[in-house]
C-alpha cells in the first residue's frame, strides 16, 4: 500500500518545484480537474512532459453540475494518508468521510480565508462542512495567516493542528526565460513615464476598473495591460469613457516565459482586487503575481482583498496594501510613487530580499512532510 497522496486541482508553474521535493520523499499525486484555457493546458502539459514522480490525470466527469468529481477517486483506498486541497472541494466533501471511516490519516492544503456563499450549494453545505472538518482533519498546511485565521473561526480547528507553508512560487529573477516579450519593446520605449503593470486575468473581482479610475489622476504614470478575460470589453469602453485611452495600453495575454520581461520592464505592479460576493471567485485567495514581482524587485500595489498582501508586504517598505474597492486610496500611494522615481527602486530591492526570507519551497516541504508524518 502507498503510504501518501496529494490530491490537488492541477499543477501550475508555481507549485511545480514543490510537487517535485514532494515527489522525491515518495508522495503520489491526483490531479482532479483539466483546463479549458489553452495557455494553461500548455503550461500544465509542458510540466507533466518531465514529471518523473508518480501522478494520477482523474477522468473528470463532465455530464454532473460539479468541478473535480471522478470515479478515479475510489483509488484514493489504497493510500494510508491523504492530503486533499481546499475544504470546500468536492474530492475532500465526497471522499474524506469515507475515507476517516476506513481508519486513513486525512489532511487539508487550505488557502482559503473566505467562506463562498455566492453559490446557493456552497450556501447549504456551510453547516455540514463546519461539522466535518473538525472530525476528519488530523492537520491542515495552511499557506498563510488569514487561512489560519479562517480556519480558526469558520472551523474553530485548534491552532495547534495547524502549520504555515507561504505560498512560494518560481524566483523569476533566477529563470533562464526569454528575456523578451512581444511587447518589451514598446514598454521599454517609454523612458520619461512610470511604468504601471497590470498582469493577470481581467475578471471583475481583480478590480482592473478601480485601478483605471486612478490613473485619471495621475500626471506621468502609463499603464500596461497584460491579460485577457471576460472583464475586458468592460475595461476598455471604461478606459474610452475615462478618456485615458493615451496612457493605457491593453495588450493581451502572454505566456507563462514571457512574464519575466514585463515584469522586468515595468516600475511598479498592481494588482488591485476586490471582494465580489456575486462570483464563484470572490476574492484573490493569495495571488503568486506578487511573488513574482516582488522577486523582479517591483514595488506591489495591492489591496486588503488579496492574501498574499498580509504574509509579504510591510506597507511603505516593502509595498503598499491599501483598503479593497478604494480606488482613490490607489491613487494617493501611485501619486506618491510617481513622485519618487529613487523610492520606487530601493523598495524594489527590499521587496526581493523581503520575499526571499518569507517564501521557501524546502520550508514548505518540511512543513508539510512534519505534519504528516
Amino acid at each position: 500500500m502507498n503510504k501518501i497522496v496529494f490530491v490537488h486541482p492541477l499543477i501550475r508553474t508555481y507549485r511545480a518545484p514543490l510537487f517535485k521535493l514532494l515527489g522525491e520523499n515518495g508522495v503520489d499525486f491526483f490531479f482532479t480537474s483539466h483546463p479549458n484555457n489553452e495557455i494553461v493546458k500548455k503550461e500544465v502539459e509542458d510540466i507533466l512532459t518531465d514529471f518523473p514522480y508518480k501522478y494520477i490525470n482523474s477522468r473528470e466527469v463532465k455530464w454532473l453540475p460539479v468541478e473535480g468529481f471522478s470515479f478515479d477517486l475510489l483509488k484514493l483506498f489504497k493510500y494510508k494518508k491523504i492530503i486533499f486541497s481546499i475544504s470546500t472541494s468536492v474530492p475532500f466533501l465526497l471522499m474524506a468521510p469515507l475515507l476517516k471511516l476506513f481508519g486513513k490519516k486525512i489532511y487539508l492544503f487550505e488557502e482559503t480565508w473566505r467562506y463562498p456563499l455566492c453559490r446557493k450549494l456552497h450556501y447549504m453545505m456551510r453547516p455540514w462542512i463546519q461539522f466535518i472538518v473538525p472530525k476528519v482533519v488530523d492537520g491542515m498546511i495552511l499557506t498563510g495567516k488569514k487561512a489560519q485565521e479562517f480556519v480558526n473561526s469558520e472551523y474553530n480547528y485548534p491552532i495547534e493542528k495547524t502549520k504555515i507553508a507561504t505560498n512560494t512560487t518560481v524566483d523569476l529573477m533566477t529563470e533562464t526565460w526569454p528575456e523578451t516579450a512581444k511587447h518589451s519593446e514598446l514598454i521599454r520605449s517609454k523612458q520619461d513615464v512610470v511604468k504601471i503593470l497590470y498582469l493577470g486575468r481581467v475578471v471583475k473581482y481583480k478590480g482592473l476598473d478601480l485601478l483605471l479610475e486612478a490613473m485619471t489622476g495621475l500626471e506621468n504614470s502609463e499603464l500596461f495591460v497584460i491579460g485577457d478575460g471576460p472583464y475586458l470589453e468592460k475595461c476598455k469602453s471604461l478606459a474610452s469613457g475615462l478618456d485615458i485611452n493615451s496612457k493605457v495600453h491593453f495588450l493581451g495575454s502572454c505566456t507563462v516565459e514571457e512574464r519575466k520581461s514585463y515584469f522586468r520592464d515595468a516600475d511598479i505592479f498592481v494588482l488591485p482586487s476586490r471582494f465580489d460576493e456575486e462570483d464563484s471567485v470572490s476574492y484573490e485567495s493569495w495571488g503568486f503575481t506578487v511573488n513574482e514581482a516582488m522577486a523582479m524587485e517591483k514595488v506591489v500595489v495591492t489591496t486588503t482583498a488579496v492574501g498574499s498582501a498580509f504574509d509579504l508586504i510591510d506597507n511603505d517598505v516593502s509595498g503598499y496594501q491599501v483598503e479593497q474597492g478604494d480606488w482613490q486610496a490607489l491613487l494617493e500611494i501611485l501619486k506618491e510613487l510617481e513622485k519618487s522615481p529613487h523610492k520606487i527602486k530601493q523598495m524594489g530591492r527590499v521587496a526581493r530580499q523581503e520575499l526571499l526570507k518569507r517564501t521557501n519551497y524546502q520550508q514548505n516541504l518540511n512543513v508539510i512532510m512534519e505534519l504528516v508524518k
